[in-house]
């Protein structure tokens, strides 16, 4: 046998060998690869079931539930302007901010405590009715829940009158937000005066309810 046979042969061993050990690697890194696991993600905590939470807490999840909030966006921005209140805000007497919209010519103020909510309406220029007044502003309450036997008037007023405390802050440096015009006063007509009757003027040709004059029995004067 040549010399040229005796290397050939070698190197004709040695590639198999060095195929079978890269396939062997990759082999292992794949299965490694594999058995790296991602981390679960973690499961969120479970809510506070009833018997853990508050009286307080109970009652508010029953109002959200059954009176939900008309809006969770935030307010605009001129209406910001004027109120510099936002969701969540605590006011007097216990009552807190839940949500804050324009509507109906009017700003509503969502206000809740445990047990009880409304909402405060607000409107440029002087309402009948009116709970509170600022020198531009109309503050009045409306849509209590459950109903107005649950609180009192003294008690909503306690809220009104920290809302009307931010508008009288503000209301002659920001102009009216938009969505707001002037509401007209209608003033109440006058009590009638108790006692003193009231006489009714007949429509002309309308046939008279009066009665007539009897006729007199006696007889005419003759004529001189």
């Amino acid at each position: 046998m040549s010399n040229g046979e005796q290397t050939s042969a070698p190197n004709k061993g040695k590639f198999p060998t060095r195929l079978a050990v890269v396939v062997v690697f990759c082999l292992g890194a794949v299965l490694l690869i594999m058995s790296v696991k991602p981390g679960a993600p973690k499961a969120p905590a479970p809510a506070a079931s009833a018997r853990e939470m508050t009286k307080e807490a109970f009652q508010l999840r029953v109002l959200h539930h059954w009176f939900p909030t008309e809006n969770r966006d935030d307010p605009p921005a001129d209406v910001q302007a004027l109120l510099h209140l936002e969701r969540g805000e605590e006011l007097d007497g216990g009552w807190q901010v839940r949500g804050i919209r324009v509507t109906d010519n009017a700003i509503q103020i969502e206000v809740i405590r445990p047990g009880a909510l409304f909402i405060t309406r607000v409107q440029l220029g002087t309402v009948l009715g009116t709970l509170v007044q600022t020198e531009r502003y109309s503050l009045t309450v409306t849509n209590t829940r459950p109903g107005p036997q649950f609180f009192t008037d003294e008690e909503t007023r306690k809220a009104v009158e920290s809302i009307a405390k931010h508008i009288r802050e503000h209301e002659k440096q920001v102009p009216a937000p938009k969505g707001l015009t002037l509401v007209p006063t209608k003033p109440l007509p006058p009590p009638p005066i108790p006692g003193e009757p009231t006489a009714v003027v007949p429509e002309a040709g309308a046939p008279s309810n009066a009665p007539s004059a009897p006729p007199s029995d006696a007889p005419s004067a003759p004529a001189p």
